[in-house]
């Protein structure tokens, strides 16, 4: 049986079939150029669309915002201009992003309308006066009530996104609940940074459901790594008898 040959688009050679990138839109499931060909089409393109256009050493460009005139080099590159560099200079750039220092000694918080020093709301540079318009205590209680209102759907999404990047099986489950059935570390007892660990690693097969779950501690969890190891309680027993 001989080798199915293909002739190349390009360069017209007839070549196998191997010698043709994939392509599963195409009728034959081959790109219609060799792989030598389209490379070589490749490396043509990229280096007529990426490069940079050249200067001409010495030469000099006017500035838009300050209106001098300066050599190129103080002018940030640009391969969208035409001569490859921003149409303002570094300078000018710099200043349009100056920050601004704390004025005021006090003011009131934007959101409680209580007036406070100036101590008490975070520095924004990029503000008039420096300052935040709400206080530490109001961010903080917004940052903490959308926590609140978020960590339940969040975690649920993480675990389904990692389920599916796995390939395996996901049922919707509570990690509160895994954590209230198994308030201790199976492994060593203990009660500090608890991990919910899948029993079956989902790099195995294992389904991230609530029946392939356990708690570990963090130092167990990471020494059991990727591999199986069954803590439970309720499985050791019926395993022993």
């Amino acid at each position: 049986m001989g080798v199915e040959t293909k002739a190349c688009g390009g360069c017209g050679l007839e070549l196998p079939r191997g010698a043709f990138h994939r392509n599963n839109a195409a009728r034959d499931g081959r790109s219609w150029r060799c792989k030598e060909c389209a490379n070589a089409y490749a490396r043509e393109y990229h280096r007529t669309t990426s490069s940079t256009p050249p200067l001409a050493i010495g030469t000099t460009k006017k500035c838009s915002k300050c209106g001098e005139r300066k050599p190129m080099r103080e002018f940030g590159k640009d391969r969208g201009k035409r001569a490859g560099r921003k149409s303002a200079c570094l300078a000018c750039l710099r200043g349009s992003r100056a920050t601004h220092p704390v004025s005021v000694s006090s003011k009131a918080c934007s959101s409680c309308g209580e007036p406070k020093p100036a101590s008490d709301f975070p520095r924004a540079p990029g503000n008039r006066d420096g300052l935040r318009g709400q206080c530490r205590l109001c961010i903080s209680a917004r940052k903490r009530k959308y926590r609140e209102g978020h960590l339940v759907a969040h975690a649920a999404h993480q675990q389904k996104r990692r389920a599916l990047k796995a390939g395996v099986l996901h049922v919707p489950y509570n990690r509160g609940d895994i954590l209230a059935r198994y308030p201790l570390c199976l492994a060593c007892g203990s009660s500090q940074n608890l991990h919910v660990d899948h029993v079956v690693p989902l790099s195995l097969g294992g389904p991230d459901e609530a029946g392939n779950l356990q708690v570990l501690c963090r130092h167990c969890n990471l020494s059991k790594h990727s591999k199986y190891h069954e803590y439970r309680p309720q499985y050791l027993l019926s395993a022993t008898v």
